[in-house]
């Protein structure tokens, strides 16, 4: 459980589950746990930061400029985003 608290859980889990095969044998399948919450928050934040075509004023360059934002700064950004997230999640028990 206090995993779950970290990670947010399983997004997408699968169950095990039976079905039949084309020749009528029952095939069994594992359960499977899917990717953490924490996981999937992560890439929609990275979707909609990447959208926004991110740029920042950059005060560290002479003359003063305005950069995009390297792909760490954004990843780092989603990650940021999606631990938000769970903090709140789990703040509100939900």
């Amino acid at each position: 459980m206090a995993n779950e608290k970290i990670n947010g859980g399983p997004a997408f889990p699968r169950p095990m589950g039976s079905a039949l095969d084309e020749s009528g044998v029952v095939k069994y399948n594992e359960s499977q746990r899917g990717m953490s919450l924490l996981d999937y928050y992560a890439g929609k934040a990275l979707s909609a930061i990447r959208s926004r075509n991110p740029r920042v004023f950059d005060h560290t360059k002479q003359p003063k400029s305005i950069r995009y934002l390297t792909s760490k700064e954004v990843a780092e950004m989603a990650w940021e985003d999606a631990i938000a997230m769970i903090e709140e999640k789990n703040k509100r028990n939900i």
